[in-house]
């Protein structure tokens, strides 16, 4: 997801303007960094990478009435970097005419799927569902973390400004009807913050008798899920996905050894107060590690273009044929990336018939094509291969007369 390229570019900017605002780090040298990466993030997704950092910087000074320090020689300085930085490509794009490109990025993609959604759109509410789903279960810590009052005067800047992060954030993008739950992954620091001030004070011993039956509790409820997921992957996934039941069965013993594990850490609290946030840091970084290193690669057949274009340019290769695409979004990237080759989008029935009838040996590829409408409109046209790529059916179209042998070779 591009949005961990926010998340990223978000925390290096607020870093150091948080040692400027409350650790007396010179803006002469923080604005500056905020400039580097400023321009990155431009680079990274455009506006929205600036946009996060101000408003949790804003709301930050506003609630502790700092000054944010704007008339410092440092800000104009950071401006210069960051527009040199985004001038880096976006200035290669208009001076070689890709307008098209930068009105996608600056201008669809950040301020009119902000102002006028066409997709993706989701009641107001819907963040206040993904939240705790999108964090956990780390999310599940931040109710407690709000019933905890810092007595270390850095500690309640930094508790201070992972609030103004993640409600100020959150009601942000809860404001524009296009919503997605990768959206809110740059909050994930903050959340980060508030729940480790959390276990810090279960090792500690700190918490209240309810703060620490409420932590022990949502460790309790991680491990339950865990050993319930690894049920469900060995009697329920391994028969529904044939192809991959070696995979779900290794994470279905990773899942259990890690819930076991994570129960074993709550029983011996209070004898050793490390063992069960050590046993759920360990049993979350196990999950991913096995979900991301084993099960997720093995998925690739049926989430990526990959496979699809592999068998592709041995068809294209084989016939000496041509490709293109046919109503596709434009942005598509995967194919032509996985190919390595430039793929034309037609996107009216006049130029594709023009492509089919002018082209020696035309291909085509067209996602859940309305063959009516395909074959209504071009001839002798045949399915050399079709492949479930996530939500959609790819089809790889040629004309009839085509040799397909050189997809089984």
């Amino acid at each position: 997801q591009m949005d961990i390229l926010v998340l990223l570019t978000t925390l290096g900017m607020l870093l150091p303007l948080s040692r400027m605002l409350d650790f007396g780090l010179s803006p002469k040298k923080a604005w500056p960094m905020v400039g580097v990466v400023a321009g990155i993030g431009m680079l990274a997704k455009g506006p929205v990478t600036c946009v996060i950092p101000a408003i949790v910087f804003l709301t930050y000074c506003i609630s502790g009435r700092l000054k944010p320090r704007l008339t410092n020689f440092g800000f104009p300085i950071a401006i210069i970097l960051g527009a040199t930085i985004t001038a880096s490509w976006y200035g290669l794009l208009f001076l070689n005419e890709r307008t098209d490109v930068l009105h996608e990025v600056v201008v669809r993609q950040n301020l009119s799927r902000f102002s006028e959604a066409w997709d993706h759109i989701q009641p107001w509410w819907y963040y206040l569902k993904y939240f705790w789903i999108e964090f956990a279960p780390w999310s599940l810590l931040i109710p407690i973390a709000l019933t905890i009052s810092p007595t270390r005067d850095s500690e309640q800047k930094l508790s201070r400004m992972a609030w103004c992060w993640i409600l100020f954030v959150t009601l942000f993008f809860s404001l524009s009807e296009s919503k997605r739950a990768p959206y809110i992954l740059p909050i994930a620091p903050a959340v980060a913050i508030l729940s480790a001030g959390v276990v810090e004070r279960l090792i500690e011993g700190t918490l209240t008798n309810l703060q620490r039956r409420m932590t022990l509790g949502v460790a309790a409820l991680v491990s339950t899920l865990f050993t319930l997921g690894a049920m469900v992957l060995y009697f329920k996934a391994t028969g529904k996905y044939p192809d991959l039941a070696m995979e779900a069965k290794v994470l279905g013993i990773a899942l259990l050894a890690s819930g076991l594990l994570m129960l074993l850490g709550i029983s011996m609290y209070g004898g050793n107060n490390y063992l069960a946030p050590l046993t759920l840091v360990g049993g979350i970084v196990a999950f991913y590690l096995t979900a991301s290193i084993f099960v997720l690669p093995a998925m690739n057949e049926r989430k990526s273009a990959r496979s699809f274009s592999q068998i592709m340019n041995k068809h294209l290769e084989h016939e000496n044929a041509t490709i293109a695409s046919y109503n596709f979004w434009d942005w598509r990237a995967g194919y032509p990336y996985y190919a390595n080759r430039i793929i034309p989008n037609f996107k009216h029935l006049d130029s594709l018939r023009k492509y089919w009838d002018t082209t020696e040996n035309p291909c085509l590829i067209v996602e859940s094509p309305d063959d009516a409408e395909i074959e209504k409109h071009l001839a002798d046209i045949v399915t050399i291969h079709k492949q479930e790529i996530g939500s959609r059916t790819v089809h790889l179209l040629c004309r009839e007369n085509r040799d397909k042998l050189g997809l089984n070779e």
